[in-house]
């Protein structure tokens, strides 16, 4: 992988969910999804999952990492969908870019 993450070209609206964004369930559409989500703010495994349909956030953010990208992880607890309690990952980016 080349680590290109963005579409070119491709400006969000706001408006628009995210996984729309960056369609596909390649790896790189799912880093694309989770760097345009981490630049707005940061983001839980539960809430990658849910609202950017990436089954596997750790392995997103490892490939960004791995590509230059300066993410942190934070541990919190977060109820999931089915209202447990849970110890995950939130995940900020520092910086924007590789």
């Amino acid at each position: 992988m080349n680590g290109n993450f963005e579409a070119p070209g491709r400006q969000s609206t706001g408006q628009d969910h995210i996984s729309n964004i960056s369609g596909g369930n390649s790896s790189t559409a799912q880093c694309n999804r989770l760097l345009i989500a981490l630049r707005r703010a940061p983001i839980t495994t539960f809430q990658a999952r849910q609202l950017l349909d990436i089954a596997h956030p750790a392995g997103r953010v490892q490939t960004m990492r791995d590509a230059g990208y300066h993410i942190v992880t934070h541990w919190c607890d977060d109820t999931s969908q089915a209202g447990r309690k849970h110890h995950v990952a939130r995940y900020v980016l520092i910086g924007g870019d590789q």
